[in-house]
Formats: structure tokens, sequence, C-alpha cells
């Protein structure tokens, strides 16, 4: 019988490409032994995608498919605080829909009643912590609330700051290049330290894969240096 030519299938389009290698099984190892999740590889949705724009930003809900990035983090969303209402919904009803879909646990803080600004809590895996930023971002737009950019702190072990800045700043400044965002790195207290992200959502979403990337490869050449001695 006379063969079939295999079938082409067209590509996703605005798909968004893998930007970090897949981890071995022994880097997972380590990874889950120094105590930093392994984010890759990640699984992107097969949806299509809409174009980057301020107000239209690419789409890209994480979810890992290694076993050791259970361990939750934690980022801090600056939202306009007229908006607060429209995040909480009537009865808690939308933040909780929010949190269920994204699986992640929201809560918007307490400051000043005069402030502008309010502070969104999001704590949950980094591909949930995405999908919140997501739901959140798109839920103001539809309300009528423009976000063309948003202003994400997330929260880092203290003594990666380091790696994260680089020498004089070089590796801070690349972030920056390379995901489009403005970053800086602002020590902090204690244990944690912050790293505020601004920028469209894409662009804050793709330095967050970044800096966490940075910190997992950081831990993972700890460990690698403490198994040699």
């Amino acid at each position: 019988p006379q063969q079939q030519p295999p079938q082409q299938t067209s590509p996703t389009p605005y798909s968004v490409p893998m930007m970090m290698a897949p981890y071995s099984a022994s880097q997972q190892v380590m990874s889950a032994a120094v105590g930093y999740p392994a984010m890759y590889p990640m699984v992107m949705t097969s949806q299509p995608m809409s174009p980057m724009s301020p107000m239209s930003p690419m789409h890209f809900p994480m979810q890992s498919t290694v076993p050791f990035a259970d361990i939750e983090e934690q980022c801090l969303l600056t939202v306009p605080a007229t908006a607060v209402g429209a995040i909480i919904g009537r009865g808690g009803h939308v933040v909780r829909t929010i949190s269920k879909e994204s699986t992640a646990n929201i809560r918007v803080m307490t400051n000043d009643e005069q402030s502008p600004e309010r502070i969104v809590s999001i704590i949950g895996r980094p591909g949930a912590q995405m999908k919140a930023q997501q739901l959140i971002h798109d839920r103001l737009v539809s309300e009528g609330i423009p976000m063309p950019t948003v202003t994400v702190a997330v929260v880092v072990p203290a003594d990666c700051v380091g790696r994260l800045i680089g020498k004089a700043g070089a590796r801070v400044k690349r972030l920056s290049a390379t995901s489009g965002a403005t970053v800086e790195v602002k020590n902090g207290d204690g244990d944690t330290a912050r790293v505020v992200v601004v920028g469209s959502l894409y662009q804050a979403q793709v330095a967050q894969q970044e800096i966490r990337q940075i910190i997992v490869n950081a831990r993972l050449r700890d460990a690698e240096s403490f198994q040699a001695m």
C-alpha cells in the first residue's frame, strides 16, 4: 500500500521560547537539597498567545513538571488603591476565585488609607504566582482600570543579593536589558531581600523567571562546591 506523507503541524502563534535549559536529574536532586525549587523544565500553555503590548501582554501561565518545585515563595504586587474593590469583589468572591484558579494564597495588605497604592501579597509556587498576577491584571483591565505597567517585588534569600547584582551591577543591568523591565535589588532585613521589577506584565514576568533562575544556579553551584569539599 502507498504510504501517506507525514502530516506537518503549524507552530502555535506567538509562543514564548524556552529561555533556560532544563535541569538534569542530578541538578534537580541538588536543587531540592539546597532548599530552592528547580523551576525548569516548564510547561507552557498550548493556547495561542496575544501579541506583546502594554494593554495586551503575552500570557504564559506556567506549571512546573519538577516534583521539587513545590516550595512556596512570596511576591508583592502593587496596585492602585482604587482597584482594591475590583480585586476583592463582593463578599470576597473575586479574590477567592483568583486564588482557586491560580492555587496561590492572595491577600490585600492593609496600609495607610491615604496612600494611592495598595500591596497584594501573593504566596505560592512560581507558576502559581505568575498565574495570579495575570488574573489580577486581567481583572483590573476588564473593570476599566488601566495597567500599562506593573510593579512586583520578588522576595529572595538575602544571601543571594550579591549574585543578583553582579560585579559593579553588571548582572542586574543585564536583567533589565534582557527583560525590558526596570530591576532594582533592595537590601532587606534578616534572611530576605526584595527585587523590585517594573514593566509591562510580560516584561515583569520574564524578569521574575530570570531572577529565580539566577538564584537556582547559585544554589546549585553552592551544592556542587560543598560536595567537592
